[in-house]
């Protein structure tokens, strides 16, 4: 195949694809409903996946038949997929037309910063919504038999792995073997994740190749003709990859595999570059979405490095292993040949490892904040294990169906090898500097990085002068995250609750509250995700208003993890000096103690300076007895030049006439309005006093609480301040300097 035509081909279809997608109307249903309308829907089931309570229908061609009780058929509502998750799926079977009633929800777009964007990942893969479905009937019965069998016997394996492995290391092999990530257990996700080996967790070329290469072997061994043994092979991978729901890294190494099999076939040569590109091809052609999805763009990033960037650096004598691994080879002539071959192996397992981090090192930074500063030694030390790994995994699964002891025995092998990769990536993970947490990087950094890449790859290529590693020492500090030019102030959208981060130009950093009673893992899944997408690693200041559930309970997530690797550090706990020391109170407290974090208390008067930066707490008092954890709510005055600010917590309306008669007050160009928007806080007389140019509202969407108030909302009206909700305008940042703010 000629290099060149395939690669400008791909390139054109790239384009075309980020037109199409860039351009793509969304479904004619979503203008219909806000969140959510109860509708009974009709389609074909194209997979199905067995989770712990539930199974996950795929269907596509859907119809939807009924909204809200009424007959829509005339207005022909459709959309291309959806995900319906269902209890009672006995007798769906892939292929079948099903009839479904439930509830259909739209996805959740990412309203914060670094926040996993739902809406977005299911776009990439064409799915437009999810359902809870009350029950699947099925309406026609035109089930796909192969399809079928393998997910009866993807169910029966499960089982088998159920009964030979341990809970822990059930959750790893299913994941690795089956593609099956619903049993993972998190701490081991995180482990992995950590050190850089997450991708041992998905389905890929070596797996593929794994199973490809061995069957093509045996064949070959069995003196079976090569184009039988080619077909036979290219028919077991297709099979392994609808057993595996085929990801899209299992696509790729399926087609690849697949065209150098009939390279064999038809004589001729096997070029990398060419059927990655070939693959690209057909998978965008399918699915153009997949452009933008991150198990794409690692899977095809992976591979270029090795076709692309590896051959360069083979030959790049600038490399102190390289050159090291030559002068030993000269000066030590009684070595023996073997160990030459090992270190000539261990050079080029670095090199490779090397190559997939430098192409794949702006798309880890985009969607995980962070880099495992050991991964490539990580990799090393465990990749060779990994086929013996997988093929434990397999092997066990298929005897354990006829011999259940014999599957036990060989899981025996499979433990001690997860057991060594555990310990091997805690033994990594208490090394100095082990996660790096660089921040989200803007497109243009993204852009810079790789033209940089290019012309490394282009000058070596056409010059091979040494001198050309500048390129790559280079590229490393564009993705440097400073601190903002004055003061950055974002209300993070929490649900129901408080969160807001501040950052000054000298890159200290602020915490208020951080909680939410309607999320769940506020902390892990709010909190800590923008953070890092900041790049900041660690909190100067985390400061505590009240000891509400809503405003605390993210940060007691922060708290518990904040002497683990990777975890966002914190220096100083600050909390109100009240009476009321309750339960929530002393529990945070004492959390914040046991994890060595510095404790302040705070009071009317108590101040925190910062060159032009004065926060001021003017409530409560030092003799103010609480009767109610709203009543002692930390009230904090901002100052930054001509820029004021007060954050109010959930202060009610006796703190507010407290501040009123103590005279403590002045004008605010913002006020974080009290209590998420109460009635019976933020009155008309605080507001007249304050007079705030722009009022934030933190609440969630249809809280029970009805936040934000009518009353409220007029007040402020009437007041002339704007208003913002992060209900509605997801996160609210806000940046100013000495003179203005936007």
């Amino acid at each position: 195949m000629q290099k060149r035509p395939i690669i400008l081909f791909l390139l054109a279809i790239l384009i075309v694809c980020f037109c199409f997608t860039s351009n793509e109307k969304p479904p004619i249903l979503e203008g219909v409903f806000e969140d959510e309308v109860d509708c009974q829907i009709s389609g074909i089931a194209y997979q199905m996946v067995k989770k712990e309570k539930s199974t996950a229908i795929y269907v596509k061609e859907v119809k939807i038949l009924t909204l809200e009780g009424k007959s829509v058929q005339e207005k022909n509502y459709f959309c291309n997929k959806i995900i319906i998750y269902c209890i009672d799926t006995n007798l769906i079977e892939i292929g079948s037309k099903v009839l479904v009633k439930g509830t259909l929800q739209k996805f959740q777009n990412g309203s914060n910063l670094g926040q996993f964007d739902e809406k977005s990942y299911y776009k990439n893969k064409g799915i437009s919504y999810k359902m809870l479905g009350e029950k699947a009937e099925v309406i026609e019965n035109t089930c796909m038999p192969l399809e079928n069998l393998l997910f009866q016997y993807k169910n029966h394996i499960k089982q088998v792995y159920t009964s030979i492995f341990s809970e822990k290391d059930l959750g790893v092999i299913k994941a690795m073997i089956l593609g099956d990530k619903s049993s993972l257990d998190l701490n081991i996700k995180e482990l992995y994740q950590n050190n850089g080996i997450s991708h041992i967790l998905a389905i890929s070329g070596l797996h593929i190749s794994l199973i490809g290469m061995g069957v093509f072997s045996c064949l070959r061994r069995l003196r079976c003709p090569q184009i039988p043994s080619c077909l036979i092979t290219i028919f077991m991978c297709i099979l392994y990859g609808i057993f595996t729901d085929f990801s899209v890294s299992t696509k790729r190494a399926v087609i690849m595999l697949v065209i150098m099999l009939i390279g064999k076939i038809i004589g001729r040569s096997y070029d990398l570059l060419s059927a990655l590109c070939v693959s690209g091809i057909i998978i965008l052609l399918q699915e153009p979405g997949m452009l933008y999805d991150i198990g794409f763009l690692l899977s095809f990033g992976a591979v270029l490095g090795v076709s692309g960037v590896y051959p360069l650096l083979k030959k790049f004598g600038a490399f102190l292993l390289l050159k090291r691994t030559n002068v030993l080879g000269q000066k030590e002539k009684h070595l023996k040949e073997k160990m030459l071959i090992c270190l000539e192996k261990f050079k080029q397992s670095i090199l490779v490892s090397l190559s997939i981090w430098i192409i794949t090192l702006p798309i880890m930074l985009y969607s995980f904040y962070e880099i495992s500063f050991y991964s490539i030694l990580v990799n090393l030390a465990l990749l060779p294990m990994l086929s013996v790994l997988v093929f434990l995994g397999i092997i066990s699964g298929i005897l354990g169906c006829f011999w259940l002891e014999l599957g036990v025995f060989l899981a025996g092998g499979a433990h001690y090898i997860l057991l060594c990769y555990e310990q091997v990536c805690q033994w990594f993970g208490d090394f100095p500097y082990s996660i790096l947490i660089i921040g989200k990087p803007q497109w243009w950094q993204i852009l810079l990085y790789y033209i940089g890449l290019f012309l490394f790859c282009i000058l070596y290529s056409l010059y091979e002068q040494r001198r050309y590693a500048l390129f790559l020492l280079l590229l490393l500090p564009i993705f440097y995250k400073g601190s903002p030019n004055g003061l950055e102030i974002t209300f993070l959208d929490v649900g129901q609750g408080d969160g807001i981060v501040i950052e000054t130009a000298n890159g200290t950093t602020f915490l208020i509250d951080g909680g939410s009673s309607n999320v769940k893992n506020v902390g892990k899944y709010r909190l800590e995700p923008y953070l890092k997408a900041k790049g900041i690693s660690e909190l100067d200041f985390a400061i505590v208003t009240h000891a509400d559930k809503d405003h605390i309970s993210g940060l007691e997530e922060l708290i518990e993890e904040s002497d683990k690797i990777g975890s966002i550090g914190i220096n100083n706990l600050v909390l109100p000096k009240t009476n009321l020391k309750d339960e929530a109170f002393l529990s945070l407290l004492n959390c914040a103690k046991k994890k060595k974090i510095k404790i302040m208390y705070v009071s009317q008067g108590a101040a925190i300076r910062e060159e032009e930066l004065l926060i001021t707490c003017l409530h409560p008092d030092p003799e103010y007895i609480a009767q109610s954890r709203n009543a002692y709510s930390t009230v904090l005055e901002f100052s930054y030049g001509s820029f004021k600010m007060l954050l109010t917590g959930d202060l009610e309306e006796d703190g507010e006439d407290r501040l009123l008669s103590d005279n403590l007050l002045n004008k605010y160009n913002v006020l974080k309005v009290a209590h998420h928007g109460s009635k019976y806080s933020t009155s008309e007389k605080f507001l007249k006093q304050i007079q705030p140019d722009i009022s934030i509202l933190s609440c969630g969407k249809k809280n029970r609480y009805g936040h934000p108030h009518k009353e409220l909302l007029n007040r402020l009206k009437e007041n002339k301040t704007k208003y913002l909700q992060t209900k509605e305008s997801g996160a609210i940042t806000i940046y100013c300097n000495e003179t203005s703010y936007i």
